[in-house]
C-alpha cells in the first residue's frame, strides 16, 4: 500500500442493510491513499461476513473483531493502529461525497491545520420513516432536520495562512453564532495532534461525539472551515439518534460533562480568557440541557442517585452565563439553550 494519508475509522453493529453503500463511498474517493479500519462490535447479522469480504478483496480494508462494547471501545482500538497522517471518522450507515478527503487533505495540508471542519447533508433512509419521523418525533429533532443544522456558512473567513485561527478563537465564533456542532464525522484530524493529546473516547456511554469534539476544539492551534456538505448523514429507524430517550443517554450525558468540566479546568490558567468565558458558557447551557430534558430518566435507585450526586456536584457557570445577558431579565433558560445548543444534541 502507498503511504497512508487517511485514516478513516468505522464502528459496525448490525448494519449488513447499509454498509456496503457506506463502505464503497470511502473506498471510491479520489484520494486513494486511505485505509478503512471497521470495527465490528459483536454483529448478530451479517455484517462481518460483508467486512470480510471486502478486506479480501481490497487490502486498505483492515477489520478488528471484538464482543459488543460500543463504539467508543473499538474506536479506540482503531486510533491505537490507525497509521494516516490524518484521521477521519465514518458511521456505517452514512456516505462521503466523492472527493470529500482530497478536498480535507489539501486545505489541511496548506494550512498545516490540526483540525478541517466541514458540513453534512442530512437524508431520510425512505419516505416511509420520513412520514414517521415528521409525526411522531421531538418537535425540536424534527425542526433543526428542517433547518439544515449541519450547514453552516461564513466561517471561512478565519482560514488564515499567516495567522492561523486557533480552535479555542473558532469555537467562541461559532457557539456565539449557534453554530457550534459535536459529531466527529464532520471534522478531519491531524493523526499527530490526536496521537500527542492523547486522545480517546469514553468508553461505554452514548454521545461520546460531545467530550471528544469539545477537547480538540479546545486544544488545536490551528483550524480550518471547509464549508462544503462532505458528508451525508443517514436518519433510519433504530439508530442512536432516532432511538427514544432513556435512562442510558441521561448516565452518558452526565458522564460527558465531568469529563468535560475537568479538562476545561485544568487547562483553564493557560486558557485564553474570553474562549474561557465561551467554554464555561456552554458547560452551562449544557448543565441547564441535561437538568431539564435527562435527569427524569434517572430512578431512586442507589446507583442512579450517585448519578445525581455527580450532576449536582458539577460547576454550573451562571456567573459567566449572565456576563453574556448583564440585564437585570436576562432571556429565560430555555430560550438561551434553544439558540447556543440547536442541532447539538439528539
Amino acid at each position: 500500500m502507498d503511504k497512508v494519508k487517511v485514516s478513516v475509522i468505522t464502528p459496525c453493529y448490525n448494519v449488513e442493510e447499509y454498509i456496503s453503500e457506506s463502505l464503497n463511498s470511502v473506498l471510491s474517493q479520489s484520494l486513494s491513499e486511505i485505509e478503512l479500519i471497521c470495527i465490528d462490535d459483536g454483529s448478530t447479522d451479517g455484517t462481518l461476513s460483508l467486512l470480510k469480504a471486502y478486506a479480501e478483496n481490497d487490502p486498505r480494508v483492515v477489520v478488528i473483531e471484538q464482543e459488543n462494547s460500543g463504539p467508543s471501545v473499538g474506536r479506540n482500538k482503531a486510533l491505537a493502529i490507525a497509521q494516516g497522517k490524518y484521521i477521519s471518522f465514518v458511521d456505517s450507515d452514512d456516505l462521503l461525497a466523492p472527493d470529500a478527503y482530497r478536498k480535507c487533505y489539501e486545505i489541511a495540508c496548506e494550512y498545516k491545520a490540526d483540525v478541517v471542519h466541514f458540513n453534512a447533508e442530512a437524508f431520510f433512509d425512505n419516505k416511509d420513516f420520513e412520514e414517521e419521523f415528521k409525526s411522531g418525533f421531538d418537535k425540536r429533532f424534527v425542526n433543526n432536520y428542517n433547518d439544515q443544522a449541519y450547514i453552516r456558512t461564513g466561517y471561512e473567513r478565519y482560514n488564515d495562512k499567516e495567522n492561523p485561527t486557533s480552535g479555542p478563537a473558532l469555537f467562541s465564533a461559532m457557539y456565539a453564532d449557534g453554530a457550534y456542532r459535536t459529531p466527529i464525522w464532520l471534522c478531519f484530524f491531524n493523526g499527530s495532534f490526536l496521537r500527542g493529546h492523547q486522545f480517546r473516547f469514553i468508553d461505554g456511554i452514548l454521545h461520546a461525539d460531545d467530550d471528544f469534539t469539545f477537547k480538540t476544539f479546545l486544544s488545536a492551534k490551528s483550524s480550518v472551515f471547509l464549508g462544503e456538505a462532505l458528508y451525508r448523514r443517514r436518519f433510519r429507524p433504530g439508530s442512536i439518534m432516532t432511538n427514544p430517550i432513556g435512562r442510558k443517554n441521561a448516565v452518558s450525558r452526565i458522564i460527558g460533562q465531568t469529563q468535560m468540566q475537568a479538562f476545561l479546568e485544568g487547562i483553564a490558567p493557560d486558557f485564553p480568557g474570553d474562549a474561557l468565558d465561551t467554554a464555561r458558557r456552554y458547560l452551562h447551557d449544557r448543565r441547564k440541557y441535561i437538568a431539564d430534558d435527562f435527569l427524569q430518566f434517572l430512578s431512586d435507585s442507589e446507583e442512579d442517585s450517585e448519578y445525581k450526586k455527580a450532576f449536582y456536584a458539577l460547576k454550573d457557570y451562571a456567573a459567566y452565563a449572565l456576563k453574556e445577558h448583564p440585564t437585570e431579565n436576562p432571556p429565560s433558560v430555555s430560550s438561551r439553550i434553544s439558540r447556543k445548543l440547536k442541532g447539538l444534541f439528539r
